[in-house]
């Protein structure tokens, strides 16, 4: 971390969908840059902890400044209580297939190509996985080559993902509706041996937390509310 503050900066960017056979889909063009050798504490309640814990003023979110994460990692590590954290996103339908989801100060409108009966005015649900598998591998990479003592100037990191439509649409109940299967390239460049670097992707990928959504099964419970 430069002057123990720098900001974290990924860019994610979403090319098309396209068609690669009989009711199969592949979903490309998600590609996460990693743009400056930097991370950012990203959650409300995370950051409100961390601020809490060093004693600072405000919840930590609307600071100009990111959390110099050794110091993060150091104040969970005095207290492991504060590292328990819950996350909440609401999402509205507003036209169409178009949603709304925003996320504490940040806008973000999801829909879907006009291909699948969307208007394009943002990137697909499944999409999204896939940004959000790169960025976080991109972020974890950052955090664990400093943890390491790797050097590390840049990554990029491309996600793609093949999906049978039939499952979403219930034309064959023996398909399932998510990603068959997903392939990750990451591209490290750094002065490091490139052993360096397969050990740092190792350790990446037993920390990476949406890898470890999409890799393994999550309990999810779900209550509907209807109102006339």
């Amino acid at each position: 971390m430069s002057s123990d503050r720098q900001a974290a900066v990924a860019a994610s960017q979403l090319g098309p969908s396209s068609p690669v056979g009989s009711g199969r889909w592949r979903i490309t063009g998600a590609t996460t840059v990693l743009l400056r050798n930097t991370t950012q504490f990203v959650d409300k309640a995370g950051a409100s902890a961390v601020a809490a814990a060093f004693g600072w003023e405000g919840d930590g979110v609307s600071a100009t400044r990111p959390t110099p994460l050794p110091h993060v990692i150091e104040a969970l590590r005095v207290e492991p209580a504060r590292a328990q954290i819950s996350l909440k996103v609401t999402s509205d339908l507003v036209e169409g297939v178009r949603c709304r989801a925003p996320i504490r100060q940040h806008a973000l409108v999801v829909d879907e190509p006009a291909t699948l009966g969307g208007t394009d005015e943002g990137p697909s649900p499944v999409e999204l996985v896939l940004a959000s598998l790169g960025t976080c591998q991109a972020i974890t990479y950052q955090v664990w080559a400093a943890q390491l003592g790797i050097a590390l100037e840049d990554v990029r990191v491309e996600a793609e993902g093949d999906i049978d439509l039939r499952g979403f649409f219930g034309l064959d109940d023996d398909v399932r509706p998510g990603f068959g299967s997903i392939r990750l390239r990451v591209e490290l460049n750094g002065p490091e041996d490139p052993a360096r670097y397969e050990e740092l992707a190792e350790v990446v990928d037993r920390h990476c937390p949406v890898l470890d959504l999409v890799q393994n099964p999550v309990p999810v419970e779900r209550v509907v509310v209807a109102s006339s």
